[in-house]
């Protein structure tokens, strides 16, 4: 009988593990490529789409789109990226030309954005901003909600989620 292969659709590694201080909250560190494909042989997973972290509100540590494309660049049968866009990029407003910097990641590769973690709130109208501008490339999004501005990452949107 064959063993059903997984993919791990949010996954984060660093190109320098030695470099990056330990999570202070449960004092873990954060990855390398090696060490994350090795945890992906033992639990038999075949793929791992690889997200950048640029969450100042709640990171210690920034993972860049390029950190992720040379990653899966170096294990392309292994890892697929997506990039990171913050809809306060550009000039922070809600006609910022996001389109360029997504197209430019697009064109070096990858397979959409995320995971989005700007704490604004879901209608927000730079989200609308980024919304549309990955919605005319065709690029999928990751997200990650927050119930609540402070103490976490995340968009924010209200119980129910309403907005």
């Amino acid at each position: 009988m064959e063993t059903i292969k997984k993919i791990d659709i949010h996954a984060h590694a660093t190109r320098h593990p030695q470099l990056i201080p330990a999570n202070p909250a449960n004092n873990q560190p954060l990855l390398g490529a090696e060490k994350l494909l090795k945890m992906y042989d033992e639990l038999n997973i075949e793929k791992g789409v690889l997200l950048p972290m640029i969450a100042p509100e709640a990171q210690w540590v920034i993972m860049t789109s390029e950190d992720c494309k040379l990653i899966a660049d170096d294990n392309p049968e292994r890892f697929i990226w997506f990039c990171a866009i913050d809809p306060r990029m550009g000039n922070n407003t809600d006609s910022a030309d996001l389109t360029y910097l997504a197209e430019h990641y697009k064109k070096l590769g990858a397979k959409g954005m995320g995971e989005l973690s700007a704490q604004l709130f879901t209608d927000d109208s730079k989200m609308d901003n980024l919304f549309a501008c990955l919605e005319s490339l065709e690029m999928p999004l990751t997200i990650h909600i927050a119930p609540h501005f402070d103490g976490c990452y995340g968009i924010v949107d209200d119980l129910g989620l309403p907005r």
